[in-house]
């Protein structure tokens, strides 16, 4: 309980209940699931998150060894549906050159001098040079002061979720009454208050209270000098309330630690002018929370600008896309582009990989029952794909989205199976063609990710392209 007290407050994977959200605290029946097609075979470690109701973040609640898979679990009772996802799984959907997985850093690499800290705006910009156009490897974690907040104990969000921040504006009220006082000052007077990751009603108070100018001194220094996270998410958040156009590359640069700093960089962003190519660029060297939170502002701004990235790379494969899934396909008008004659090749695959989002997008964003162009966007997609010829993520994507609209489906996402018999048959007559069924063969034989993750299940092994294919423990 006290975990889940702390943890409130923060974005979540939603509980998979008819809407409720549970009993306080994580004493609630439910089984963990994988969503289809969200894995593959590439052998390492990962950690399953869940959580409960809307405003608690996803707590570890399992582990495995590198090269095992999590079974399906069922704890005891009925109840809501949670989702365990490790870390580090893709869609097979997913182009692996977009994503690459790096190893770990050891928690006692430093990006600064021996014996002096590290700031955490000098360890994004360090990680960021060693591979400028993808996302962080973890996300950037371990960050530089892991070690400090795991000897002290972290302060618990109050009980009182609109007291969330007041301590912090103020320790701010007293900083800027004193005319002479320094930002440095500030450099670890938050470590021992709630901090939220979030925009904060206090602590942009604070901000509207004190000379602008001042503030916005403050928190530049803070973000660029600061070696304590909590520090540096209060210097983040006065630049979102008074910074200026000028901010926009230390923003982005501190938002490469998106799972912490991304919903503050996001909101910076999205009020700044020019904020649209800011939040693209940063959109794509984030992953996870951080691209939710950066997602979620673009179709909040609803540029023209950003439309062509939304409808070609918005959804990674990260179950996280769930939450965006919708809001990507209203922006962007994906029924109406759909059924255009500007259809390429990228936005036939990421159409494909929304669609397949929405079949176990229950509880998070848009499901397919629930979004009002489904029928015209799946037939669109089954003539696109049948006019672009096979390729082996087509084949996984095809093969997914065939199981998943069938009876093995997410009924709380698909509605009734029989809505979708049409559409289910079409992709399983792509899936029986030759053409395809070589692909299919040729990508397995080349030990592609998602074929082989595909052909593994109970599903893939009744595909023909795999009807040779020895059944495990066989011969």
């Amino acid at each position: 309980a006290r975990a889940a007290r702390r943890a409130r407050g923060r974005r979540t994977v939603r509980s998979r209940g008819p809407g409720e959200s549970g009993p306080r605290g994580w004493r609630v029946p439910c089984r963990l699931w994988l969503a289809p097609g969200m894995t593959n075979a590439r052998p390492f470690s990962g950690r399953a998150f869940v959580a409960v109701g809307r405003g608690s973040r996803p707590r570890t609640i399992a582990s495995w060894p590198a090269g095992g898979l999590p079974e399906r679990r069922r704890a005891d009772g009925e109840g809501k549906r949670l989702v365990a996802v490790p870390l580090a799984w893709h869609a097979p959907s997913h182009d692996q050159e977009n994503r690459v997985l790096r190893p770990p850093m050891s928690e006692t690499t430093g990006t600064g001098l021996p014996g002096s800290p590290t700031t955490l705006f000098a360890h994004a910009l360090l990680l960021h040079r060693l591979a400028p156009g993808e996302p962080l490897p973890r996300d950037g974690e371990p960050y530089p002061d892991d070690a400090k907040h795991r000897r002290r104990p972290q302060p618990e969000m109050p009980e009182d979720r609109r007291l969330a921040g007041k301590d912090a504006a103020l320790i701010l009220d007293a900083h800027f009454a004193r005319r002479t006082a320094l930002p440095s000052e500030l450099a670890d007077a938050f470590h021992d208050v709630y901090v939220p990751i979030h925009p904060n009603e206090h602590i942009a108070a604070a901000a509207g209270l004190a000379d602008g100018e001042r503030v916005r001194e403050t928190g530049r220094w803070l973000v660029r000098h600061g070696t304590d996270r909590h520090s540096v998410t209060v210097g983040l958040a006065l630049v979102a309330a008074v910074g200026t156009g000028d901010d926009i590359p230390l923003i982005q640069s501190i938002g490469l630690l998106s799972n912490h700093f991304g919903p503050l960089a996001a909101h910076a962003l999205e009020r700044l002018p020019g904020g649209t190519e800011a939040l693209l660029w940063l959109a794509d060297r984030v992953t996870g929370w951080g691209r939710v939170y950066v997602v979620e502002a673009l179709c909040r701004l609803d540029d023209p600008m950003a439309r062509p990235w939304l409808l070609r790379r918005a959804c990674d494969g990260d179950f996280l896309n769930a939450y965006y899934v919708g809001s990507v396909a209203r922006t962007a008008g994906l029924h109406e582009v759909m059924t255009g004659p500007s259809v390429d090749d990228e936005i036939t695959d990421h159409t494909g990989r929304l669609l397949l989002v929405m079949t176990y997008s229950q509880g998070m964003g848009v499901t397919l029952s629930g979004y009002p162009h489904a029928e015209t966007v799946l037939a669109a997609h089954l003539r696109h794909l049948e006019s672009s010829g096979p390729s082996g993520s087509r084949y996984c994507t095809a093969a997914w989205l065939a199981s998943s609209l069938g009876e093995d489906g997410d009924a709380g996402s698909i509605g009734p199976v029989r809505r979708w018999q049409p559409y289910r048959d079409d992709y399983l007559a792509l899936l029986e063609r030759d053409d395809w069924c070589e692909v299919a063969r040729d990508a397995l034989a080349a030990n592609d990710p998602g074929i082989l993750r595909l052909a593994e299940t109970a599903s893939g092994r009744q595909l023909p392209a795999f009807a040779d294919r020895p059944t495990p423990g066989g011969e």
